[in-house]
């Protein structure tokens, strides 16, 4: 009775419409779109907004206090499957979840449409929620193995590291007690302290980063850390979480997770994987292809100063991606005013640095902390940066002025994030208007790069069934997609997905760039051109 209205024309409505749809099809009921997700629509309509769930929007939305799953299954031990519970009562439960549904999608259209945010529901999320559903059914294979080889390896290290660290103080003590260490720091070896707390001085990773250059037991006791986070976070953790029927890991995507529209990851994080690191690197070699395939990794270049060139129109930024240049190099002749062929890597690093700091709207504080320049030098480095890129410092102004007078900022696809506090008249201290300004000017930019990685997703996945591949989307890691492809189809999707990639959505001014790699895991790839 139910499969044909899940298969026919009509509107299916659902919140949280990802999983409803994974458990049905599970048991055999497929469904087809169209779908109306009131929680995707909800986070549109205010994406900075807490309570996504639905007895959290009903109350605030409709008025009605729903009853809590509690009261049917109990709480701790106690707690009941709802296969236990009276049909009649978990039918007034259920139903009610319907009403409040259905309420809530007839409250949410007529807000997607004030919002400006109807297309972006209906062309974008919608379609999306679709791949990501696939997406976490296919999974991703992961070598336990190569987990337990590199476990070894880090058990290793993190006890070396230890020894080195007990050896400078002279004796033992528990590394992980905020208390201890506090007082081994800046008691026993009268490190200076960098920030208070109720308790103390603080031990956290920022309060130490601050030291680490001066005094090398505080590096080792950050490796240290690092070691120990990658071994708890992943190393030990990921084959727990291996379904061993699939030999699989299934992370879950939140679509609605973030203010700026990125994707995120759950269950576990696997967008959080250092990518610089060696280690990182060498966790990512678990994550392999089914036996025979290959991983095939998609990135986008400098997606985030693209859009930037894209949105100021700025000459000098335009004019280096449209000759190919190295917009970092051109940077750093520029800040160090030499010539681009005598800028060296660290030059180059530090030009790095700025730019994309430029996107994220660092001040002088932050990039004084990021390079090691005094605030004085930090602060006429961004000068130069603006002399050079004048058009991006015309484009901050307009974005903040626009800003002030609607309350809110958008990208390119029409993605709105709202600051109700940097409305004209609004009263706001110095400190939340600065953090404000600068989210400002980075949600058009990142929002951006969100869209048009989402974009770039639904049109591939399409494109794959269209053309009876067998390679399929696996990951998306902020600007890179991963995929796993039979070899004989290497080539072609290679060539496909870049294509689609870098013309989903078309940049005034600006073409976007994609690398991309091959290779039997995640952590050895090889660029193809």
């Amino acid at each position: 009775m139910l499969g044909p209205v899940l298969q026919g024309p009509a509107i299916k409505v659902a919140h949280h419409a990802k999983y409803d749809l994974t458990v049905l099809l599970r048991a055999g009921l497929p469904v087809s779109a169209p779908v109306f997700d009131t929680l995707v629509a909800a986070w549109l309509v205010d994406p900075g907004r807490r309570g996504l769930g639905l007895k959290d929007l009903a109350f605030t939305e409709l008025g009605v206090e729903m009853t809590p799953i509690s009261a049917l299954i109990g709480k701790g031990k106690g707690q009941r499957t709802m296969a236990e519970v009276d049909p009649v009562d978990a039918a007034a439960y259920a139903g009610a979840d319907v009403d409040m549904t259905l309420r809530l999608a007839h409250w949410a259209a007529p807000h997607l449409e004030e919002r400006g945010a109807r297309e972006l529901f209906e062309q974008l999320e919608m379609p999306l929620m679709w791949v990501l559903a696939e997406m976490e059914r296919t999974g991703i294979r992961v070598d336990a193995e190569v987990l337990a080889e590199i476990a070894r390896d880090l058990n290793a290290r993190a006890a070396a590291l230890e020894d080195q660290i007990f050896a400078g103080v002279g004796h033992r003590f528990n590394l992980a007690s905020p208390k201890q260490l506090s007082e081994v720091l800046f008691g026993e070896l009268g490190i200076p302290p960098t920030r208070k707390t109720d308790t103390g001085f603080s031990t956290n990773a920022d309060a130490l980063a601050d030291l680490a250059a001066q005094y090398p037991i505080i590096q080792t006791i950050q490796d240290h850390r690092h070691v120990r986070k990658l071994l708890g976070t992943y190393v030990e953790a990921l084959p727990l979480m291996i379904n061993y029927e699939t030999l699989r890991i299934h992370t879950s995507w939140q679509q609605t997770g973030t203010v700026t529209g990125r994707l995120s990851s759950t269950e576990p994080n696997l967008q959080n994987i250092p990518v610089r690191s060696e280690l990182g690197g060498q966790i990512r070699r678990a994550f392999v292809a089914e036996q025979g395939w290959l991983i095939l990794a998609a990135d986008y270049s400098q997606m985030e100063l693209r859009i930037l060139a894209a949105l100021s129109g700025d000459e000098a930024l335009t004019a280096v991606y449209a000759e190919g240049g190295d917009v970092h190099a051109d940077t750093a002749a520029y800040l160090f005013q030499k010539d681009p062929s005598a800028v060296t890597a660290n030059e180059r690093r530090l030009a790095k640095i700025v730019n994309f700091g430029i996107v994220y709207g660092m001040g002088a504080f932050g990039l004084s902390r990021s390079t090691g320049w005094s605030r004085s030098e930090s602060a006429a480095f961004i000068d130069r940066y603006f002399t050079r890129y004048a058009g991006v410092k015309a484009y901050f102004d307009r974005q903040l002025a626009d800003c002030a007078q609607t309350g809110y900022v958008s990208t390119l696809l029409g993605r709105r994030r709202y600051f109700p506090m940097l409305r004209e008249g609004s009263g706001v201290d110095a400190n939340t208007r600065a953090r404000m300004e600068r989210e400002a000017l980075n949600a058009p930019i990142q929002g951006g790069a969100a869209d048009i990685t989402k974009r770039a997703m639904i049109d591939l996945s399409a494109a794959l069934k269209v053309g009876g591949y067998r390679a399929r989307l696996l990951l998306q890691v902020h600007d890179e997609l991963l995929l796993e492809v039979p070899p004989d189809e290497i080539d072609a999707v290679a060539a496909l997905t870049r294509a689609i990639m870098t013309g989903c959505v078309p940049l005034p001014g600006v073409s976007l760039a994609v690398d991309v790699a091959v290779g039997v895991n995640w952590g050895e790839l090889v660029r193809v051109t």
